[in-house]
């Protein structure tokens, strides 16, 4: 007998553990995560916000951050408890509440169609990985498309008894969040299609196609004022330009080498090893996964939670492994040393990893007025703004958008409905390198060596021996001072000055 919990307890523990993250967390782990969503999201609950060089030229959906204004901050603002934390909790808080829902109906057709161990393995994997946990709960767009992907694949039912309308629903939303979650859902359908040979699936994809595209771009047209379909040009920059590939370049192999060896953690030699002995029984799920990562690995930037998506089907197939293959004994160790690393790893990523910021924003929110003007000296989106702050200032910040005048196409612009205090810099010049390379000769050419129109001023305590003087001598005083991460590349302090 494998030596797990019960499947009721392993739910339990997973919803335990999802709520305990969404109180305690005080990391942030991509920008993307708060100026992608809490920052839209912000704006168009309350009216003002900042947005990216990207929604300046229609290439994001409004969809995403319209889920957590409808569902949280509305409500919230209409019983005015409209406070920074609460309402960036109560988010996290939704996502956890989905991803649990999702897992849970997920783990019941794995043991409808795999047994009750491989249920419970499953399920023990989702609560025991550390980049998924670490992941879902955070308002990614990338974490909403993987509760798509569990919701959808367990409505799929693995090819049997598919439950054809969720199963399209939660394939369009996946879509509709993210355009290159096609990948995954095109060839599921296509390959369901020729297997049942049913017109009125046919028929039902092309109905939820076709309102998919249309509630898109009537969404989007209705933000922007004007003709847009935000996953054309999501598109057009980092697909068919490659014009992502100034946020970084990998290798073609750094998906399959190194992004799967942090997903699925000591587990990655489980899953690999299935793929080669399970391929017969898992065909599909295989197929899907390593078809998803080499389409991927053509995109010159490549990030980990690109492929967050494929973790719960690598999941089902790592816990079948398991089950059948493994002897008790190595069941036994496996079961100790997962919770054990998740323990020893995940609450240093969730509370001390590159909290800087976020420990920083919400001290400046208690520090403002109406009558603050702030200067941020620091990394471009390293310290959230609006969503935390929640006081409608004057920011003076970094900028650091891609050379979009270089590119070979043209991005028009679009209007945005709602206020943006941030000051703009040089527009496509990236503020953050030439200020690194010479910080005084940037302060003089930009700010005429002068803050007296700053009541803060934020920069790293890296930088502070080059512009101790000038701050001095404008009148700032030392006020708090947060650490950022012990990594060695990130081990810095972010620096609050004030007048």
């Amino acid at each position: 007998m494998i030596s797990l919990p019960n499947f009721k307890l392993l739910c339990s523990c997973s919803l335990l553990l999802k709520l305990l993250i969404c109180i305690s967390l005080k990391s942030s782990d991509v920008p993307d995560e708060i100026f992608q969503s809490m920052e839209i999201s912000h704006a168009m609950t309350f009216g003002f916000g900042h947005f990216t060089w990207e929604w300046h030229h229609g290439l994001r959906s409004w969809l995403h951050p319209s889920i957590y204004s409808i569902c949280i901050l509305f409500p919230l603002k209409f019983l005015r408890l409209d406070n920074p934390l609460l309402m960036n909790v109560s988010v996290r808080l939704l996502h956890a509440f989905f991803a649990f829902i999702s897992e849970v109906f997920f783990c019941k057709r794995v043991g409808d169609e795999f047994g009750g161990d491989t249920q419970r393995w499953t399920m023990f994997l989702f609560v025991t990985n550390i980049f998924y946990t670490h992941c879902i709960i955070r308002p990614l767009v990338n974490s909403l498309e993987a509760m798509c992907v569990v919701a959808g694949m367990g409505a799929y039912g693995f090819g049997k008894n598919c439950k054809t309308f969720w199963f399209l629903l939660f394939a369009a939303l996946a879509c509709m969040l993210r355009p290159t979650a096609a990948i995954l859902w095109v060839p599921l359908c296509l390959y369901h299609l020729v297997f049942t040979k049913s017109f009125q699936f046919c028929v039902f994809t092309a109905m939820f196609v076709l309102t998919a595209v249309t509630v898109l771009v009537s969404l989007d047209t209705f933000m922007y004022d004007r003709m847009v379909f935000s996953h054309y040009n999501f598109m057009l920059f980092n697909i068919l330009s490659d014009a992502n590939s100034f946020f970084g370049v990998n290798s073609v192999h750094w998906l399959f080498s190194c992004a799967i060896s942090a997903c699925m953690g000591i587990c990655t030699p489980i899953w690999w090893i299935s793929v080669f002995k399970l391929h017969g029984k898992f065909t599909l799920i295989i197929s899907l996964v390593v078809f998803n990562i080499i389409i991927l690995s053509f995109s010159s930037h490549k990030e980990m939670r690109f492929v967050l998506q494929l973790v719960p089907l690598m999941h089902v197939v790592s816990a079948y492994f398991v089950v059948h293959h493994l002897s008790q004994k190595h069941n036994q160790i496996l079961s100790l040393i997962l919770p054990a690393a998740m323990i020893a790893i995940l609450p240093y990523l969730e509370v001390y990893h590159q909290n800087g910021g976020i420990s920083t924003a919400y001290y400046l929110s208690s520090q403002i007025s109406n009558n603050s003007r702030l200067l941020l000296l620091v990394p471009c989106f390293s310290i959230p703004l609006y969503s935390h702050l929640h006081i409608r200032v004057p920011i003076r910040m970094l900028d650091c958008p891609p050379p979009l005048n270089n590119l070979t196409f043209k991005l028009s612009s679009v209007s945005i409905p709602f206020d943006d205090p941030t000051v703009r810099g040089t527009p496509y010049v990236n503020e953050y390198s030439q200020f690194q390379s010479s910080p005084l000769l940037w302060i003089e050419e930009n700010l005429r060596g002068d803050f007296s129109d700053y009541s803060h001023v934020i920069l790293k305590d890296t930088d502070l021996f080059i512009l101790i003087d000038i701050i001095l001598q404008n009148g700032f005083r030392f006020k708090s001072k947060f650490l950022h991460s012990i990594a060695p590349l990130e081990n810095f302090h972010f620096v609050v000055f004030v007048k």
